[in-house]
This record gives structure tokens, C-alpha cells and sequence, in this order.
């Protein structure tokens, strides 16, 4: 019963181990597989870069059509983002010194598309070449998505309330959110063409839809007073400036236009010294025109000498009032500083309401 059982059992056996040894083959294959392709990459990645510097020796060399046959091969061997970025961005160089800019503008997006954050430097590259590459990264655009509340501030600029999406150049921005409490969150972040980046920034609170269930609501014992002026916003002291401006200008204009008739007038008089000393018309027809041409003059004058009073006038009451004015949007914002130290908030709860007085 033992010898028969044995073969029997070491038959299974081998029938199990192949089976198991065939299971494991494709499972094998594949992680080879994979390590020759990392290999393969890290080596076609190897001959880009190797190409890339060989198309920017030939570039700067002047070899254009050189330059791009080896931009063009090491487009083909690279596999990583910023390594294709600087390839697509060099092949968009050559196109754009062979006058083929729709071309260089295609090789830009597509190297911006790979890395959002490459550039090109101005003191390097032709301000043409810088300029068209600009353009291109300006019609370039993704979006963030802001969650929280507050106002929202992207690289020192204002662009409204959160929460919000905004479309963005692609690049690295700054992005910042504010709260009316002066709390501040920001960070840096990369915008990616036609990819929306979803941003939660903790220092202005969570978005509407947790909003706390205790809200102020603003009486109308604490409703601001409508804000003064800020300080330098002096309007009648620039419209004073404005006005001597104006007429001064009026006395320039009127004043060269009654010199031009004094000079057309001394031509009219026979003679060849100075028009003071000349009496007589050189062509007795002339005479209408001589003293059509002297009244002319007196009007332009007495007119021009009116406008230069005006001028002199209105600078005068300029500068009074950038005084005056100055010190009125002083005392105005110290009162409103003074009233808005008394307020009234009524505070809405679960529980009830609640008042509170400052003064």
C-alpha cells in the first residue's frame, strides 16, 4: 500500500511546483519588464540630454538647421517633464531665428505644458524672441479653485472674494487670502495649463457651507459712518491747478498769434529798419489790411494779458487751498475715528441674542 502511494505522491508534488514555477514566470517577466524600461529610460533621458547640449553648442554657432535635426532626436529619447520643457523650449529658439513663429509659438506652449515654470532669460535671448515666448505663456492659462472664505490676493493683487475659481497665467503664483479680521494664509503655487488646482487655506476660516452657528448682525447703532476722504484727495486744489494750467496756455497761444500779426504788419510798411522807426505802407492798397491787422493785434493782446491775469489767479487759489483742504481731511478723519470708537452689535445665537455695547 506504501510503494503505491509514494509515486503517486511525488507525482503531485512535481505537478504542483511546475505549476507553481509557470505562475510565477509572468509575474517575473513583468518586473523584468520594468526594470529594463527604467533602465532604458534613465539612457534615452542620457542621449537627450547629451543631444540638448548639442543643439545649443550648434545653436549658438549659428548651425540653425543642425540644431534642430538634434532637437528633433532628443525629443524622441526624453521621457522626463522638465528635460522635454528645456528641449521644446530651445526647438521653439531655433524656429523662432528661422521666421517660423507659428512654429516657435507651438514649441513654447508644449514646453510650458511640461514644465509651467521655465522661462527665458532677457539678457541671453534676443528681446523679440523673449517677447514672443511671453505672449505665448500670457494665453497660457489654468485654473485654482479657492475653498475658504476671505479675499483673495494673487501676487500682491487683488482679485476678489473666496470662495471663487480664477483662470491664471501658467507659472508659479503666489496666492493669498485675507480675512476681515487681518488674518493672513498664502503660499506658492504652480499653475498648470488647463488643470484645476483645488487650494484650502486655513487663516481666513472654513468656506460657507460650515459656516458657526453664532453670527453678528449689525445694528443700526453700529452702521460706520461713511469713511472721509483719504488724505491727498484734494479735488478743488487740482482743479485750480488744472484751470491756471489752461489759461495759461490760452495767454501762450494768444500771445504768439498777436506777434505773428505784428509781424505781418511790419512786412506791409516800406523801409528795411526796425518797424518802429518805419511810418509809410510800402503799397498805399495795403491800408485796410494794415490797420485791420493792428486791431487784430490789440484784441489778441488785451485778451492774452486777461488769460495770464486768470492763470495767476487760479495758482494763487491752488495753493491756498492744499492747505485748507489738507487740514479739513485731517480734522474730518479724526471725528470719524472718534464716532466709530462707539458701536452696538447685536449677537445671534442657538440659544438667544445678546447685545453688546462699545463705547
Amino acid at each position: 500500500m506504501r510503494s503505491r502511494l509514494s509515486p503517486a505522491l511525488l507525482a503531485l508534488g512535481l505537478a504542483a511546483w511546475v505549476a507553481s514555477a509557470r505562475a510565477e514566470e509572468p509575474e517575473a517577466r513583468e518586473r523584468k519588464e520594468r526594470s529594463d524600461a527604467a533602465r532604458g529610460s534613465g539612457a534615452t533621458d542620457e542621449t537627450a540630454r547629451r543631444l540638448l547640449q548639442q543643439a545649443e553648442q550648434q545653436f549658438a554657432d549659428g548651425a540653425i538647421a543642425e540644431a534642430e535635426t538634434s532637437l528633433q532626436a532628443a525629443t524622441r529619447a526624453a521621457s522626463e517633464p522638465g528635460l522635454q520643457a528645456r528641449i521644446e523650449l530651445q526647438l521653439g529658439l531655433v524656429y523662432a531665428t528661422q521666421g517660423r513663429s507659428s512654429r516657435a509659438r507651438g514649441a513654447f506652449r508644449r514646453a510650458l505644458r511640461h514644465d509651467p515654470t521655465i522661462s527665458l532669460d532677457p539678457h541671453r535671448y534676443r528681446p523679440d524672441f523673449v517677447q514672443l515666448f511671453q505672449r505665448v505663456r500670457r494665453r497660457t492659462v489654468g485654473e485654482v479653485e479657492i475653498t475658504s472664505r476671505g479675499e483673495v490676493w494673487v501676487d500682491g493683487k487683488p482679485l476678489g472674494q473666496a470662495p471663487c475659481r480664477r483662470s491664471l497665467v501658467a507659472g508659479r503664483h503666489w496666492v493669498e487670502l485675507r480675512d476681515v479680521s487681518g488674518q493672513r494664509d498664502g503660499r506658492s503655487v504652480v499653475v498648470r495649463p488647463g488643470v484645476l488646482k483645488k487650494i484650502s487655506l486655513a487663516g481666513a476660516g472654513p468656506a460657507p457651507s460650515s459656516r458657526p452657528a453664532t453670527r453678528p448682525v449689525v445694528g443700526p447703532a453700529s452702521q460706520p459712518a461713511p469713511g472721509p476722504p483719504a488724505r491727498g484727495r484734494r479735488l478743488w486744489t487740482w482743479l485750480a491747478a488744472a484751470g491756471a494750467v489752461a489759461a495759461g496756455g490760452a495767454a501762450l497761444a494768444l500771445g504768439l498769434a498777436a506777434r505773428r500779426d505784428y509781424d505781418e504788419a511790419c512786412d506791409l510798411l516800406a523801409g528795411s529798419g526796425p518797424c518802429i522807426e518805419r511810418t509809410t505802407l510800402a503799397d498805399p492798397a495795403d491800408h485796410e489790411r494794415y490797420l485791420a491787422l493792428g486791431e487784430a493785434m490789440d484784441r489778441k493782446s488785451l485778451a492774452a494779458n486777461i488769460c495770464w491775469g486768470v492763470a495767476g489767479g487760479l495758482a494763487v487759489a491752488a495753493a491756498v487751498l492744499f492747505f485748507v483742504e489738507g487740514r479739513s481731511a485731517g480734522a474730518r478723519e479724526t471725528a470719524a475715528s472718534r464716532s466709530s470708537s462707539s458701536a452696538a452689535t447685536v449677537l445671534v445665537g442657538p440659544t438667544g441674542a445678546s447685545l453688546r455695547l462699545r463705547y
